[in-house]
């Protein structure tokens, strides 16, 4: 009796996991630079591939699914000569023709619609065509040197990046 007591729940812990690992969305997706020290920048955001097709508005906001990536650093950075004190951040992109506009906001509020007047910084983006288009967008990191951290923002035909994390 003891033993059946015991199987079952650990069937109930296994299915009760199973569906907690559900209830989170699929349509995130994270990534994250390790620094030198161990220490880590991490940024969360959607990999939903937005309702409309082809180029990204220029000039105007954007982010991944239309929801703000988040940015939390766990270490001091600086972005583009501006210091970003450990904590949460939003994040959005200004896509450009030649150059994309990389945005660091405040403002971690959920559903908060985007507001410049909460722009910690504003950098620039190089741009550069791939060689596959992506359905998807897909956020990455890449590591500069040992205490510098470059972001990169894929989708459709077109790679941003910026060399802005740099950790203090």
């Amino acid at each position: 009796m003891r033993s059946v007591t015991c199987l079952m729940l650990v069937m109930f812990v296994l299915v009760s996991a199973a569906f907690a690992e559900d209830a989170v969305s699929p349509q995130t997706a994270t990534t994250y630079c390790t620094y030198q020290d161990g220490s880590q920048v991490t940024v969360r955001y959607s990999d939903t591939a937005p309702a409309r097709k082809g180029d990204l508005p220029a000039g105007k906001i954007w982010s991944p699914g239309d929801v703000p990536m988040l940015l939390f650093t766990e270490v001091p950075l600086k972005v583009a000569n501006t210091d970003l004190p450990v904590g949460a951040y939003s994040m959005y992109v200004i896509p450009g023709k030649d150059k994309w506009t990389l945005i660091v906001s405040k403002n971690v509020s959920a559903n908060a619609p985007y507001d410049e007047k909460l722009d910690i910084v504003r950098t620039s983006m190089d741009t550069g065509k791939l060689t596959m288009a992506m359905d998807a967008p897909k956020i990455s990191f890449a590591h500069i040197s040992p205490k510098v951290c470059s972001l990169r923002v894929d989708y459709g035909k077109t790679g941003a990046w910026a060399d802005a994390f740099a950790q203090k």
